[in-house]
């Protein structure tokens, strides 16, 4: 029987387990990300995408550093994140803001379905098509971190209900053991950020 549909029927308390004791051994976020991926990647056909401290205001976007507040998995084309940082420190991404409203994680595809953006607010759907990233699933956490994972196909119902808890637990605990591991930046104190 395939992972996935082993993972589908039960949760996988061994490979939880395993995760959640690499992610606490990590030391860099890449590593990090790594156990993530690793972790992602048995339950579905998914890679992490990476993980980001939010700025508290939409207006401090253009003050987001790779390496400082956003990290990428390695898997994750470097040139799609240049892109997407230049053009969401000039607008909005619907994703992002859906994410950071809601108390549960939505696909890139249930966003699309449910804000239905036309025209330039598509830009994010249409720069990570680009790329070959055809649905992910965004983790919002505390309101502070986003933690997403990206696929190359849509990931509708292999996506079940306990597979998306899984995922979104582990965002969690990623976004928690993140925390720990960088050195808080200095401009945090002077934005007001905590």
């Amino acid at each position: 029987m395939a992972v996935h549909a082993l993972a589908a029927k039960s949760p996988p308390t061994p490979l939880l387990n395993k995760f959640t004791s690499h992610v606490g051994e990590a030391e860099t976020p890449s590593e990090i990300l790594d156990v993530l991926d690793e972790f992602a990647s048995c339950l579905l056909p998914v890679n992490v995408l990476g993980a980001g401290r939010m700025p508290l205001l939409t207006s401090d976007w253009p003050s987001i550093q790779l390496g400082k507040d956003v990290f990428l998995h390695a898997s994750t084309p470097v040139d799609w994140w240049n892109e997407y940082a230049a053009k969401a420190a000039r607008g909005y991404d619907p994703g992002i803001l859906m994410a950071k409203t809601s108390l549960v994680a939505f696909t890139w595809t249930e966003t699309m379905q449910m804000l239905g953006p036309v025209g330039t607010e598509r830009w994010p759907y249409e720069l990570a098509l680009k790329y070959g990233i055809r649905d992910a699933l965004t983790c919002c956490v505390g309101q502070r971190w986003l933690v997403a994972y990206h696929s190359r196909q849509v990931l509708g119902s292999t996506l079940t209900q306990p597979l998306r808890l899984l995922l979104i637990a582990a965002a969690g605990f990623t976004a928690t053991r993140l925390e720990e591991v960088i050195v808080d930046d200095p401009r945090a104190s002077k934005t007001g950020r905590p």
